[in-house]
């Protein structure tokens, strides 16, 4: 880091400043001006300005040989699942190796207490890039009755890893009556309206 004339900490992108630990901020764009959406570089969105100094590129992550793993996203192929179509959805987790060195490790899904999968997985280092991959596990549906399920993913903790909080990530799913899209538990007009906004589009 610096502190230059305009009393700015950081060395610029790629290369980042400073771990903060009271930072706030998210990382979920890329770029000089951290305005691209679409990959995490490791450095906060936001900038980080206290006691009159800014640093522009916050390390989401402090640098050094530390082992860390974590889930940052978990997202389902069905948010509303149609009771009895005895439907196979997949569970689509983004996991991130922050640390330096290849990790293999172990990626298990459940719905409440019930397990659906479970992966092995080795995630190689990008030095002092975060390394990201997407793990698919499916999940047969068949005997799911009405109402909601808390569907939790988890990676194994590892030997000395100093971050473990996300190691964990849930989301929730919903059991509807068929035809029920919007997840009210009503079959109706409301519905066909989702449908007719949305025909014709598919995934990117």
């Amino acid at each position: 880091a610096t502190d230059g004339s305009a009393n700015l900490w950081d060395n610029d992108y790629p290369f980042g400043g400073n771990f903060w630990s009271d930072y706030e901020g998210e990382d979920n764009n890329y770029g000089p001006l951290q305005n691209i959406l679409g990959y995490s570089d490791g450095l906060g969105d936001a900038r980080y300005t206290k006691w009159g100094i800014t640093d522009r590129y916050p390390l989401m992550k402090p640098y050094g040989g530390s082992r860390d793993i974590g889930i940052k996203t978990v997202t389902a192929s069905k948010t509303y699942i149609p009771y009895n179509y005895n439907q196979t959805i997949t569970l689509n987790i983004k996991i991130i190796n922050y640390g330096q060195q290849t990790e293999t490790f172990n990626c298990t899904a459940y719905y409440d207490s019930m397990l659906i999968g479970e992966l092995g997985i080795s995630l190689p280092s990008r030095g002092l890039k975060p390394n990201s991959m997407i793990v698919r596990i499916p999940w047969e549906t068949t005997g799911l009755t009405f109402g909601n399920y808390t569907v939790t993913a988890n990676i194994t903790i590892l030997l000395g890893e100093e971050d473990i909080v996300d190691n964990i990530y849930k989301i929730w799913v919903k059991v509807v009556v068929p035809g029920n899209v919007n997840g009210d538990n009503i079959v109706d007009m409301s519905d066909v309206g989702v449908v007719l906004r949305n025909y014709g589009q598919s995934e990117p």
